[in-house]
């Protein structure tokens, strides 16, 4: 094969490949969760908030999101809730999700996050005072 024509077709190559990269960047970009975090008490609530994935064997592989918080209380009498939001923290995809709720009894809570299930792009949660025992307990929306 004369050199200039084994130098077309290697050239050519390279310029398929690269085009054919070029047409998947964009397609295979993953849906990112956003995350609320709703404080309906009248203190801040430190917690910790986990996300781990269901499909690893030991808790570093799966974790995903671990990080302390302190969800603020609200602010005056018309707001009914303090709250943190935080855009595009994790891929969407199927998670556990752990708070410990450091006020109190460090009481651990959790929830599993199906996205095909959920109606939202956002974990979301709340912290309530039970009436009766006064106990802090997590509600979480938009998980089971």
């Amino acid at each position: 094969m004369p050199r200039s024509r084994r130098s077309f077709l290697i050239a050519g190559s390279v310029a398929l490949t690269a085009l054919s990269g070029c047409q998947s960047i964009g397609q295979g970009e993953q849906s990112q969760i956003s995350l609320t975090l709703r404080n309906y008490t009248d203190n801040p609530q430190p917690l910790k908030l986990e996300l781990l994935r269901e499909d690893e064997r030991t808790h570093s592989e799966a974790t995903v999101l671990n990080r302390d918080y302190t969800v603020p209380a609200p602010e005056d009498t018309d707001d009914s809730a303090g709250a943190i939001h935080e855009s595009d923290v994790v891929p969407e995809r199927q998670y556990l999700v752990r708070v410990l709720l450091k006020n109190g009894r460090f009481e651990r809570f959790h929830a599993h996050y199906y996205p095909a299930e959920s109606n939202t792009e956002a974990i979301e949660f709340g912290i309530y005072r039970d009436e009766t025992t006064a106990n802090l307990f997590v509600d979480f929306r938009s998980l089971s």
